[in-house]
């Protein structure tokens, strides 16, 4: 079988009949007899997690680019992001093609199911991010142009809540739609920014299920002692500094650690701790 011509077969044949619906995730799988699936359509990746299983796959192709219906508003930082998500990411070896531009203009990234499998759905659950959290992607930007390691500002943006134009704040976000969860550790933060991810499972294209994608991190706990070291260092970097400020006033009396701990700061300030911090990550 030829892969990559099995490959353009279908964006040129299943790829040509996908309409901008309500759906959120669209793909379809290249298997290895050199057959291939309809286009699947879903609200994230969920069928990709055991489909592996049941049917030898080669590779996945997915839509990385979206309409303007339905109130999806795309990152117009979207090539940018891509670009380092297909070259330089934690997620970077699964995808086939390199281009974000030729990618992005076409609409569909392919994935290699020759990999481990919970390190596919984490690359394909990223790849959501220009449209389903575009908000991610522009305050990756923001950092990025400060200065600060693409990597380590990715992770970042994971524990980030606006709380105006110029400010952000450290919080716990939800785990649901996202490659990295809230329980990170230092080691799973080192393994992210070093593009070296922990607990691998077997390739997809020999039956391996994707599931473990947290474990990819070591972030499968309800704590977040990552986090929780980050941001009192941040405190400390930030002592006297006027950006400084508490979010909430009402904090202390709702007894909640994720309004206790929160810090808020201009993404300047951020971006030079960050700067500074990375060392520690990797150490």
């Amino acid at each position: 079988m030829h892969l990559q011509q099995k490959i353009r077969e279908w964006i040129n044949t299943e790829g040509k009949t996908w309409g901008e619906t309500s759906s959120n995730a669209y793909f379809g799988f290249i298997h290895k007899d050199g057959s291939s699936s309809g286009l699947q359509r879903g609200a994230c990746h969920a069928t990709v997690l055991e489909y592996g299983y049941h049917t030898p796959t080669a590779a996945i192709i997915s839509r990385i680019r979206r309409g303007k219906t339905y109130g999806y508003k795309q990152s117009a930082n979207s090539v940018r992001f891509y670009d380092w998500l297909f070259n330089r990411s934690p997620f970077a070896s699964v995808f086939m093609y390199k281009s974000a531009q030729a990618r992005f203009d076409e609409g569909w990234c392919v994935v290699s199911a020759n990999n481990p499998a919970n390190l596919v759905q984490g690359a394909l659950i990223t790849s959501r991010n220009s449209w389903e959290f575009p908000q991610n992607v522009d305050r990756w930007v923001k950092l990025v142009d400060l200065g600060v390691d693409e990597n380590l500002a990715y992770l970042m943006v994971h524990f980030l809540s606006d709380t105006d134009k110029t400010t952000v704040s450290l919080t716990r976000r939800s785990h649901q739609h996202v490659a990295v969860g809230q329980g990170l550790t230092k080691e799973g933060a080192k393994a992210y920014v070093t593009c070296q991810p922990l607990r691998l499972k077997g390739k997809y294209s020999e039956g391996a299920t994707g599931q473990g994608v947290f474990a990819l991190f070591d972030s499968e706990g309800s704590s977040s002692p990552f986090l929780d070291k980050l941001t009192e260092d941040l405190k400390e970097f930030l002592k006297g500094k006027p950006e400084t400020k508490c979010l909430n006033p009402f904090a202390a009396a709702k007894k909640k650690p994720e309004f206790e701990n929160r810090v808020s700061v201009s993404y300047e300030k951020l971006a030079e701790f960050l700067i500074q911090y990375k060392d520690k990550v990797v150490a």
